[in-house]
């Protein structure tokens, strides 16, 4: 039993008595009976917070371990401040919090987790949800290639963050999450992107080993980007109708997909024709033959399959034989509409609107037919589906909207076309950020940034408007250098409003080295010597982050040396 148990667990919490062969399995853990004996918490708390009152910290800890523990790293870390010595007018137990913007010692894990949360990096969620889709713990410099490679982020930017972040990190090499941190997206839903990530991270570095192609294949199982099809094809490509399995693998979802592209499992070899697949390839025939042997599952699946591939000779034969799988929605959020939208098939498009389809309509997710064509970049289908009068403010389960993934991707002529039909610009998605928003923080600054930005706000975009971080459209378009900073500052009534965590659009710009924006905002009038909820200036958070260049430059403008 010890094997299976992780190298890292060292400490085993029970709250009843454990027998004597119990005892001999956990004989190298350390073990603490809560139930019985609650002073060695309480001592626990005196030895990691010697600071703070134990009665009060052991109330808000709710019994947790890991609470002392990471609450303790946290102020090592001055992620957090120490609590007064002032009580609470409303409850003795409770302390308050000199500088911090929460008002009390958080109560319990969630709590203390969101209050760390917004002292870490702004691409924190980026990095947990690498580190909990990897299969085993990614060493760091793994991640750090996956992430440079993936989400085009500098080398030394992401060596930065990780430093930030290792108050959270139970080991630093190989990466692994400490305690609740590790449960921050453990739903396969929640870890759709981390699993995407490193999906493209093997495809463009290959698949040289067997170990490596199956990994794949589990990352390509658990990841919502692509259509479950064009796994199948993937991973044919990288061979993996050519490999013979003695067992299942890793999980359910990840040994299917293998067997779709055509592995093996050895004593379970079908010879069953695949419709779905007939309906992918193309093969009329094939389908034809099957047409009335096959489930209405399979039928409406292939129905999905055909659109994506634009042929519409299969799509419309399904279609006579049922009607009703147009509007037939699977278990990824994809029907036979969005599927040709995304795929710029716009001969399928109209076949499925005459036969009836919901324009609006893709399950649970929202994600509708004129979100997956402006996303993609497809003036035709856009044009359509607004003819065909999608709701061009329709809001997925995100709360985003066709113009919000047109703005992300940077489509300046979707956008036009969406503004131009009615589409609201300054609609704020489940995170506070609206079209405008998204377009800055991208960071992808393409050939059509400048005039997707442009559109926007000649569209109505409010560039004052803050997200859920407290951010307006200056802070965001410092924090990734946008070039069009100037052009941002003249719409913007204060150029030195400042985040949820008090820092300044200088500041955030300084703390990712952007020299030229910070040289913008200060020819603009930004305040060198404006101080963060931590007393930090622009010229501090520029040396911790290691820019010499930006240190240099905000002295030459007179920032103060001697602050401390």
């Amino acid at each position: 039993m010890t094997k299976s148990l992780p190298s890292w667990l060292k400490l085993v919490i029970t709250s009843r008595t454990l027998h004597d062969n119990e005892l001999k399995i956990f004989d190298r853990f350390v073990i603490l009976n809560i139930d019985e004996n609650p002073n060695e918490l309480i001592d626990f708390i005196r030895e990691k917070l010697p600071q703070i009152d134990s009665d009060c910290v052991f109330e808000c800890c709710q019994g947790s371990w890991f609470y002392i523990s990471q609450y303790s790293r946290a102020l090592n870390a001055n992620l957090l401040t120490l609590p007064s010595t002032s009580r609470s007018s409303n409850d003795d137990n409770l302390f308050t919090l000199s500088s911090h913007r929460c008002n009390f010692i958080p109560n319990g894990v969630s709590a203390l987790l969101t209050a760390i949360e917004s002292e870490l990096p702004t691409h924190l969620n980026l990095y947990l949800q690498l580190i909990t889709a990897s299969r085993r713990p990614p060493t760091r410099q793994r991640l750090i290639a996956a992430i440079v490679l993936t989400a085009n982020r500098p080398t030394n930017l992401i060596e930065s963050d990780l430093h930030e972040c290792e108050p959270i990190l139970e080991c630093t090499d190989p990466l692994i999450l400490n305690g609740a941190w590790r449960e921050r997206f453990i739903n396969d839903n929640e870890c759709e992107e981390g699993h995407t990530l490193w999906a493209q991270f093997i495809q463009r570095t290959g698949c040289d080993t067997l170990q490596t192609l199956i990994e794949f294949a589990y990352h390509l199982a658990h990841s919502g980007e692509l259509h479950y099809l064009d796994r199948i094809r993937i991973l044919r490509e990288f061979g993996a109708d050519m490999i013979e399995l003695k067992c299942p693998v890793f999980d359910y979802m990840t040994t299917d997909l293998l067997v779709k592209a055509g592995a093996v499992i050895l004593n379970q070899r079908q010879q069953k024709h695949d419709f779905v697949f007939a309906c992918t390839s193309g093969d009329w025939t094939s389908v034809m033959n099957l047409l009335d042997a096959v489930s209405i599952d399979e039928l409406r699946s292939g129905l999905i399959a055909a659109s994506s591939r634009g042929h519409a000779d299969i799509c419309k034969l399904i279609l006579q034989a049922d009607p009703h799988a147009a509007n037939y929605v699977d278990s990824q959020q994809w029907n036979a509409l969005r599927s040709a939208a995304c795929n710029n098939h716009d001969n399928v498009v109209d076949l499925l609107i005459q036969n009836g389809v919901e324009v609006d309509e893709c399950g649970e997710g929202g994600r509708t037919a004129l979100r997956a064509a402006a996303w993609s970049g497809h003036e035709c289908v856009v044009r359509r589906l607004l003819k065909c009068n999608a709701n061009v403010d329709k809001q997925d389960a995100e709360g985003r909207t066709a113009l919000m993934a047109a703005a992300f991707m940077d489509h300046a002529n979707i956008v036009s076309i969406l503004l131009t039909n009615g589409a609201a610009p300054n609609i704020m998605d489940n995170y506070g950020s609206t079209a405008l928003h998204l377009a800055l923080s991208s960071g992808a600054q393409t050939f059509d940034h400048n005039e997707t930005v442009a559109v926007l706000i000649k569209g109505g975009a409010n560039l004052n408007l803050e997200d859920m971080n407290g951010r307006n459209c200056l802070h965001i378009a410092a924090y990734h250098g946008d070039q069009n900073l100037p052009t941002i500052i003249d719409f913007i009534q204060n150029i030195d409003a400042q985040d949820h965590n008090g820092r300044t659009s200088l500041m955030l710009a300084s703390s990712q080295g952007h020299l030229i924006a910070c040289q913008q905002l200060i020819e603009h009038g930004a305040d060198t010597d404006a101080i963060d909820e931590f007393g930090r200036t622009a010229l501090i958070i520029a040396a911790m982050s290691g820019f010499l260049n930006v240190c240099e430059m905000l002295v030459s403008f007179g920032a103060d040396e001697g602050h401390k």
